[in-house]
């Protein structure tokens, strides 16, 4: 008898995968003019987000990607010139904090401070 549980962080995944899912057939049943297919994802993603937890903004999650990546730079040598590299360093650290992070985010504060 094999039994296994997700983790919290997958349950989450999954709400969240799931309720984009719904957010894209919304739209294409609003494009279609099918208001009771539409109302019917609608009436599903509602019920979907009252079990996903809230997620930060993505300005919070910018905020701590400025952050990590101005405590690396502080850790490296004088003069040391930030590269889309080092994001492979400072993914982790945010991850770890925000799981679900999307990379994009990460290299978008990375190259502003480039």
């Amino acid at each position: 008898n094999l039994e296994y549980r997700l983790t919290e962080d997958e349950e989450t995944k999954v709400l969240l995968k799931m309720a984009e899912d719904h957010k894209t057939n919304i739209e294409a049943y609003d494009k279609a003019h099918n208001e009771a297919m539409r109302n019917k994802e609608a009436s599903e993603l509602k019920y979907i987000e009252e079990f996903t937890p809230a997620q930060p903004t993505e300005d919070d999650i910018k905020e701590f990607v400025s952050e990590t990546i101005d405590k690396y730079l502080s850790e490296q040598s004088e003069g040391y010139k930030l590269s889309i590299k080092d994001m492979s360093k400072i993914i982790p650290t945010v991850k770890a904090k925000f799981p679900n992070v999307k990379g994009n985010i990460v290299s978008e504060v990375l190259n502003s401070k480039m």
